[in-house]
């Protein structure tokens, strides 16, 4: 959605067109084509946009097991 938002395209725009063509599929080749690499390309950046959440979601993860690592070897340090 990032992507339609760059380019100037509302959801309900872009959702509009889509059904337009389902009901004329033979009214523009031009614009098929044009939606057709719309999805393709939102559905990569969407993709790449959950991969990028799941990197965050593990880095943050793997700092907060250091952290606990961390005060495990303080409170053992200090008994």
């Amino acid at each position: 959605m990032a992507y339609l938002a760059e380019q100037g395209v509302q959801l309900a725009e872009f959702e509009r067109w889509r059904t337009a063509l389902q009901e004329e599929p033979q009214r523009s080749t031009g614009a098929n084509r044009r939606i057709r690499q719309l999805e393709r390309e939102l559905a990569r950046k969407e993709k790449a946009l959950a991969e990028a959440a799941a990197l965050l979601v593990l880095k943050k993860r793997l700092h907060g097991l250091q952290a606990d690592e961390d005060d495990d070897i303080e409170g053992s340090s200090e008994s």
